[in-house]
């Protein structure tokens, strides 16, 4: 009977996290795996909206990969051109800020995080007035 109670305590708790975890979003609600842990990948443009319409995806995109490594600097490259930056997560974990510099400017983007998953990263961009979402899927 006791070990009953203590299974049905763990089912209870379990239940209570995995439904008030949630921090994006499209999800995931649960993960092991620090937001961090999950962003630091190599990633690759699987969809792009532009104000809810769906943009095909034309050969710049389909050969630009994104990586993130773990020493924060991450890897913007299409085809053989590369260009290095830095990121990190906003304090309140929502947001990738990446920086990039170049002859003497800095370009800050502000991505929302909508779906972080190890194989799935979904952000979000406003620029001007357009809203950009990029689905990307692991490399």
């Amino acid at each position: 009977m006791k070990s009953f109670a203590k299974f049905s305590a763990l089912l209870i708790i379990v239940a209570f996290f995995s439904s008030a975890c949630g921090k994006y979003e499209d999800g995931p609600k649960f993960s092991l795996a620090t937001k961090k842990a999950r962003i630091i990948n190599t990633w690759v443009y699987d969809e792009i909206t532009v104000d809810n319409v769906f943009q095909p995806l034309d050969i710049e995109d389909i050969v630009t990969t994104i990586e993130f490594k773990r020493n924060n600097k991450i890897i913007y490259s299409i085809e053989n051109k590369s260009t290095t930056g830095e990121w990190e997560l906003s304090h309140d974990k929502e947001y990738i800020i990446i920086r990039f510099t170049q002859l003497g400017n800095t370009d800050i983007h502000a991505l929302k995080i909508l779906r972080l998953k190890s194989n799935e990263l979904w952000t979000e961009e406003i620029d001007g007035s357009s809203r950009i979402i990029r689905k990307c899927k692991s490399k």
